[in-house]
């Protein structure tokens, strides 16, 4: 896939921070207001593939599920900040942690 191949040209210290339209599967910011299930399992695969490597997965796909959530067993916070058409958006706070490796340390839900 086109993220497999991106983070395999990098050495293994370089973290990502992914925008892609579609979210992962089984998160609560890619399930619809029917409980439909619509994320990607391509990409909650490459997430825990590379679970320590993404820190970060910006979505937007579903307009009404804005919000913060965890892929389960990763490292990763997916942010889905809404509809860019009502003026959403998204400040993510990234900082290095202890360890070296970068982290995300807050996420504002903007509306503007």
């Amino acid at each position: 896939s086109f993220f497999s191949e991106e983070i395999e040209k990098h050495e293994g210290d370089t973290d990502f921070l992914i925008l892609a339209h579609c979210g992962p599967w089984d998160v609560d910011t890619t399930v619809n207001a029917a409980g439909v299930q619509t994320g990607s399992k391509g990409l909650s695969e490459i997430l825990s593939k590379y679970n320590k490597r993404i820190i970060c997965l910006m979505h937007g796909h579903l307009h009404d599920k804005m919000g913060t959530a965890k892929v389960p067993g990763t490292e990763c916070v997916v942010v889905n900040p809404g509809p860019v058409c009502i003026l959403r958006c998204a400040e993510i706070l990234i900082d290095k942690a202890k360890e070296g490796r970068w982290k995300v340390s807050d996420v504002k839900l903007i509306a503007v």
